[in-house]
């Protein structure tokens, strides 16, 4: 049955539009009209007298916790508050559009750089009585969406636009999902003041991360603290196989039970935990993960309530039908002992990806990594430690000071960097919760050379394995492309003192190649030292000595194989490869700067700068013939393309290790 009841208000002024209005103006109606209006009564008149306990909480919003421009700037990611994401524009604070008595709205403006002409009001749960205080400068259309018990969405537009100026939209419906409030002029401009609503008895997800419900790295079990939760609530969770979410449960009474099931996206009950996911009880221990769970309704300070714990599936992908999918879908059903079943329909997300760059690299590097970087079943950031080094007082080897004020992070080692990254990889996770509206504790990452050294690195630090990726830490996948695990002869060639010349050639074009620097009375070791190794497991620094062979994370490697295509280049007389070779004729560097001696650095394959066997760390990987370390040395005249280049095809295998599930075969 369809409620055609609209109710707004306008500059104080409450204006109802029903249905009842036009029946009543036929006589002959005007008798069912009255019917229909009686039998509401009595029916509103049951619900109070015979509702269960569960009543409904009204809910605030007024964007007061949060910081924003006091003019229309550019696009913010979704706001999340209570269980509401509100999208589209940005968070303005000290505004000359903020009502008396208020300092911060939301909206959105023609002006905002990237800002919708609509603002979204997305629930996590069904709510009811939802108000939207609003100020707008033009008409705006409203439409909302209403979920049915069998999940499905039904959009509605009300017929009358809101006028101009200050007013309130009302919307007196129960099951609302989303509210969209949009202009249609194209000098777009209008804000929200404040969104209230009712949430309704139904069980809902919650992020115990967000909500600060874990005890150490295990959510709470004290329950007067979950059910007092009101922020957290999400749609989802990430498919990494760590991320953990509350379902809380509202009861009729103290004792009540119910089984909670995982239903999978067939409309059948899940028959894999791997697969679909997993329910526990609070306190309980992951090895107890099952699809079904039965749970008692306990005394709460919210009344009586049942709780499970559903972790995540192990891997987004279950097969090729998934690898071209965003998102997917289970639901938790929990079914009363007596009584009607709810469902609570979950998004399966993958974890976000990250990219981590290489040794004198920056964001840049991976700008050509295609198709990874677009496409949009991933959410891809990049991770980045390019940041110029201040108050440097000395180097080992030496440089002009000009090269000492030119030293960025990216030529540091692997402790220097590590917690920079990490710190990234965290923040990155954070936004990811945020904008996707899951629970989210892991990342994969995606490293080229250094870049998973560092990352290998992070595992190290006593804040990798913290609470709150539930003691896990936030890699979920490592997949390194063309990463000196075991070092490269060429590192411990650059830092000789007979190799000077080519050393401060490279210097001159940003590539510093150091032993240590001081810099802020702080010393440190230099990325090429770092990297120093024959290749084969020998001879390793002591940075690389401290990484372990295996991790807690599933580690997929990746190499590169020069062939003699790519030396063709050298054998050049009028180029920059020629050029050095007669300016440091000196330096063996130099010399061995041909198509013929470059590969006698290494004695065995290689990708021009990492061997082989330190790409694959002495193990079984994926190996790619006809490549290059990086497009960097196209500069050098060595012939791409490079391993992060669309021709080589890495990227497209990446993808592929991201859909291969951790115990894969290409996984160690």
């Amino acid at each position: 049955m369809c409620d055609e009841r609209m109710v707004f208000r306008k500059d104080g002024v409450e204006i109802h539009m029903n249905l009842f209005v036009v029946l009543a103006k036929e006589p002959t109606m005007r008798k069912r009209a009255q019917l229909l209006t009686v039998t509401a009564v009595f029916t509103f008149l049951a619900s109070v007298l015979f509702a269960s306990p569960l009543l409904a909480q009204n809910h605030k919003i007024d964007f007061e916790e949060f910081a924003g421009p006091s003019r229309f700037d550019a696009v913010q990611v979704p706001v999340r508050a209570l269980s509401a994401t509100i999208s589209g524009g940005e968070i303005l604070r000290n505004s000359s559009f903020a009502p008396v008595g208020k300092a911060t709205v939301y909206g959105t403006s023609s002006e905002c750089s990237g800002c919708s002409p609509e603002i979204s009001i997305q629930f996590n749960q069904k709510v009811s009585d939802v108000e939207v205080s609003y100020q707008s400068q033009q008409a705006l259309e409203v439409t909302y969406a209403t979920e049915d018990e069998q999940g499905t969405l039904h959009e509605v537009m009300l017929p009358e636009s809101l006028g101009v100026g200050t007013g309130t939209l009302s919307l007196p419906y129960q099951g609302i999902r989303q509210v969209k409030v949009a202009s249609h002029s194209t000098d777009f401009q209008f804000v929200i003041n404040s969104i209230t609503f009712a949430a309704t008895a139904t069980p809902v997800l919650i992020d115990p991360v967000v909500a600060n419900l874990l005890n150490g790295s295990a959510v709470t079990t004290t329950v007067n603290t979950i059910a007092a939760a009101t922020t957290g609530l999400v749609s989802g969770s990430a498919a990494d196989g760590t991320t953990q979410t509350v379902l809380r449960i509202p009861a009729t009474s103290v004792g009540q039970t119910f089984t909670v099931a995982v239903i999978n996206d067939q409309g059948a009950q899940s028959s894999s935990v791997p697969n679909d996911g997993g329910l526990m009880a609070l306190g309980g221990s992951t090895s107890s993960l099952a699809s079904t769970l039965n749970v008692t309704a306990v005394t709460t300070s919210a009344g009586a309530e049942a709780f499970a714990i559903y972790r995540g599936p192990v891997n987004f992908s279950r097969g090729t039908a998934d690898n071209s999918l965003t998102t997917r879908s289970v639901t938790l059903r929990a079914t009363p002992a007596s009584g009607t079943a709810t469902n609570t329909s979950v998004t399966v997300a993958r974890p976000p990806v990250i990219l981590v760059h290489g040794l004198w690299g920056n964001a840049s590097s991976f700008n050509n990594f295609t198709p990874l970087i677009t496409d949009t079943n991933f959410n891809v950031s990049r991770a980045v430690y390019a940041n110029t080094i201040t108050g440097v007082t000395s180097t080992t080897p030496s440089f002009s000071s000009s090269v000492d004020s030119s030293i960025e992070a990216n030529s540091l080692g692997f402790a220097y960097n590590a917690p920079s990254v990490l710190a990234q990889v965290n923040n990155f996770i954070a936004a990811y919760r945020t904008s996707a509206n899951v629970a989210a504790v892991k990342a994969d990452i995606v490293a080229h050379s250094m870049g998973g050294d560092i990352s290998r690195t992070a595992f190290l630090l006593s804040t990798f394995l913290s609470n709150t990726t539930f003691g896990a830490g936030p890699i979920n996948k490592l997949i390194t492309v063309a990463t000196p695990h075991l070092g490269t002869p060429v590192a411990a060639d650059l830092l000789l003192s007979t190799n000077t010349c080519a050393r401060n050639v490279l210097a001159s074009d940003g590539d510093i190649a150091l032993q240590s620097i001081t810099f802020s009375g702080t010393t440190t070791d230099g990325a090429v030292y770092d990297l120093e190794g024959n290749g084969y497991g020998s001879s390793l620094s002591a940075a690389l000595t401290n990484l372990k062979q295996t991790q807690p994370f599933p580690t997929a490697y990746i190499a590169g194989l020069a062939t003699s295509t790519n030396l063709n280049g050298l054998s050049c007389i009028f180029c920059d490869a020629e050029a050095l070779r007669l300016l440091c004729s000196s330096n063996p560097l130099a010399k061995d700067l041909t198509a013929k001696n470059w590969p006698t650095i290494y004695g065995q394959g290689n990708d021009t700068i990492v061997p082989l066997d330190s790409a694959l760390n002495n193990l079984t990987g994926l190996q790619y013939s006809g490549v290059i370390h990086t497009a960097a040395l196209e500069t050098l005249d060595f012939d791409g393309p490079s391993v992060l280049d669309p021709a080589s095809n890495i990227s497209s295998e990446v993808i592929n290790l991201l859909n291969e599930a951790p115990t894969g075969t290409d996984f160690h």
